[in-house]
């Protein structure tokens, strides 16, 4: 029975222990303090001034006071125009409609926010294209179809590229180094090199396949220009070997 009673009391003993450093340490108020535990608020009264006496509280209540009035002032003031509300709210951050409108208006056209939001989109494009590359390949045929059904619009985007860079060989340059770099990137990587290997030869054997039955003349004289390149080569080898 002995034995019973000292576990009883070791765990009462943490439970006051825990309950005065709530109070004391974390500045929880007594009825939060009664949530956690499964206790009211006066019993949680009770229980600190058996561990720390009627003086020692009334010292904390006067901190803990002071803490939620400096809380309320720092959460209670509108983000826009600096006005401090009334009550401690929850979820309020502006004190009207307008200074919610004319927050972001600022904000919009903050330099610095529209950097980093245009940056944001240009990752999530990237993204979206290293994940997507067959949507990205249906997407330029396209794009390319759509401008050479609609020439007002191609050279719109002629005009804007040579806004962009003063001219359109600049462009064309640029363009060139782009896609240097990207062709580079997918040598570089010997996964993604050999799965556009094997998809560029299955593309071009439906592709000459298709050709051969749907247009006969074309095949042939593809394949007569086939044979007279391959004849040009073995012919400068040939002249080569016996220099």
């Amino acid at each position: 029975m002995k034995k019973i009673s000292k576990i009883i009391a070791k765990k009462y003993e943490k439970r006051k222990f825990r309950i005065a450093e709530m109070y004391t340490e974390e500045k929880k108020t007594l009825a939060n303090i009664g949530e956690e535990m499964g206790l009211t608020r006066e019993r949680i009264r009770q229980i600190l001034v058996s561990c720390m006496g009627h003086e020692a509280i009334n010292e904390f209540k006067a901190e803990n006071k002071k803490l939620r009035e400096i809380k309320r002032t720092i959460y209670g003031l509108c983000h826009f125009c600096g006005k401090q509300f009334k009550t401690s709210p929850t979820h309020k951050i502006y004190c009207s409609r307008e200074c919610y409108k004319n927050f972001f208006k600022r904000k919009n056209s903050d330099p610095a926010v529209i950097e980093d939001r245009k940056k944001r989109r240009l990752e999530g494009i990237k993204r979206w294209r290293e994940n997507h590359p067959e949507k990205v390949k249906e997407y330029i045929k396209r794009h390319a179809q759509r401008l050479r059904d609609n020439p007002e619009m191609a050279e719109r985007y002629k005009q804007n590229a040579i806004d962009k860079f003063g001219s359109r060989e600049a462009y064309l340059n640029y363009a060139k180094e782009r896609n240097r770099l990207s062709y580079n990137r997918v040598k570089n990587d010997p996964i993604i090199w050999r799965k556009r290997q094997e998809s560029n030869r299955t593309n071009s054997v439906s592709y000459y396949y298709k050709m051969k039955y749907d247009q006969p003349e074309k095949y042939e004289e593809y394949q007569k220009k086939h044979a007279e390149y391959y004849r040009k080569i073995r012919e400068k080898l040939r002249g080569q070997n016996k220099t």
